[in-house]
């Protein structure tokens, strides 16, 4: 069966259940740092999609442990629902799939912004007054830190895409010499 199905309805089972449990911001919380943690610690995803050697207990002690030690008893469930069903592997999907749900549910805009060093959060913040006034929806703003820019930056707003970066300028005025070069000769 395709995982991206089975991730997408657990996910809307979480949302549900979270949403009647009065805890979605809570499980979003907690999604996202698990979705971190996996990302940053070694071996941690692997043990958790173990289905074989890692129990029910030890899955929950690692979620308590990458949550800092305490876990919302809506977490709790749900992580003992996918230990039950051998579908832990799926975790990391149903997370990303479960903020898709909270930011469309909370009007909330993903956007990427990829800049040559870290941004001032002045320029965070005027970003974030930029798109709202423009869209109506509040920003989650994600920075991607990339040298090779050199300077200015690319937006990402999903279904837009804004690079007002050096580098897509000097490929743009190379283009233009390397076009006009061709016609010469």
């Amino acid at each position: 069966m395709d995982l991206g199905l089975i991730a997408s309805r657990y996910a809307s089972a979480l949302f549900r259940f979270a949403t009647e449990q009065g805890s979605a911001d809570t499980v979003y919380g907690e999604s996202v740092r698990l979705l971190d943690a996996f990302a940053s610690v070694p071996g941690l995803w692997d043990a958790m999609a173990d289905g074989v050697m890692v129990g029910e207990e030890t899955r929950l002690a690692l979620v308590r442990s990458a949550l800092g030690g305490a876990v919302s008893p809506v977490m709790e469930r749900f992580v003992r629902l996918l230990s039950a069903k051998g579908r832990t592997d799926c975790i990391r999907l149903i997370f990303q799939d479960y903020a898709d749900l909270y930011y469309r549910e909370k009007g909330i805009l993903r956007v990427r912004l990829v800049t040559p060093r870290d941004p001032s959060p002045k320029l965070l913040s005027s970003l974030r007054s930029l798109i709202r006034k423009r869209t109506g929806r509040e920003a989650d703003i994600q920075v991607a830190v990339d040298p090779d820019l050199i300077g200015g930056f690319v937006l990402d707003l999903g279904d837009e895409m804004l690079d007002a970066s050096v580098a897509s300028q000097l490929e743009k005025i190379r283009r233009t010499l390397t076009d006009k070069n061709r016609r010469i000769v």
